[in-house]
């Protein structure tokens, strides 16, 4: 028994090996935390890129949604977001990030909600986007856990990747083609965030960092989802970038 274990361990190392992609999963921050020690102690702030996924990786939401896999509930998802109470996934979040912003590591998140532009007040003409209380919720339960003398830890991003030329997202290619499909309304990289509505997440951030021109040594995706994590580690098999891809299985769906 022990003989086939060490033969199917030799076999698993030997073929992530020559892959452009490695998935570990980790059932906690702390597992977490020992990964991005490890990533941070091998590669330089430039050279090491952080993304996370939103929903059950960041934060979790009361059972005022209900996630499913088909187009209208999902729209439906995207709708109800605001009227959900949330909180984190670990108390150990605001650390985690603060560690990472302090050494000047890029960290960006990439959600599969769509951004889209909805009345708030039909008498006042008021609209929002779903981005802003995509921001708003993230800095909120972010801020509940601190006391306020602390350094302020947000969930906005502040070290995400950043460009020297202004240029609307959706004038690319990728992002051109899907924009009427997918409701953008709006720039589907906001503040830090790279809304997926839906799309292959693997896909969606290799036609960023190419839109962008970011070149990174390694990636590091953290989600919770077993099918954006297998998106992922598919989409970078083939390219000369290679990702970590973290299954975070605490509160996986």
């Amino acid at each position: 028994m022990k003989l086939l274990f060490i033969i199917s361990l030799f076999l698993s190392v030997s073929v992530n090996s020559y892959a452009k992609s490695t998935v570990i999963k980790a059932n906690t921050y702390s597992d977490i935390q020992k990964i991005f020690d490890q990533k941070t102690k091998q590669y330089k702030p430039e050279e090491l890129l952080f993304v996370f996924d939103i929903d059950h990786t960041l934060i979790l939401m009361d059972d005022c949604l209900n996630q499913e896999d088909n187009i209208k509930k999902r729209n439906k998802f995207n709708e109800k977001v605001k009227q959900c109470d949330s909180y984190l996934t670990s108390m150990q979040l605001p650390n985690v990030l603060m560690e990472l912003k302090n050494s000047k590591y890029p960290v960006m998140a990439l959600t599969a909600r769509f951004d889209f532009e909805y009345t708030v007040n039909k008498e006042k003409s008021q609209k929002r986007f779903i981005y802003e209380d995509t921001i708003d919720q993230l800095q909120s339960r972010l801020r509940t856990t601190q006391s306020p003398n602390s350094e302020k830890a947000t969930l906005s991003f502040e070290t995400a990747p950043s460009f020297s030329e202004h240029r609307d997202i959706l004038e690319f290619d990728y992002f051109q083609k899907r924009k009427k499909a997918y409701k953008w309304t709006s720039r589907p990289y906001v503040e830090g965030i790279l809304f997926a509505g839906g799309l292959n997440k693997g896909q969606v951030l290799q036609a960023f960092t190419e839109a962008y021109e970011l070149h990174y040594k390694e990636i590091v995706f953290i989600d919770d989802n077993k099918d954006y994590v297998r998106h992922m580690s598919e989409e970078y098999q083939e390219t000369d970038n290679h990702v970590t891809v973290i299954h975070y299985l605490e509160h996986a769906k």
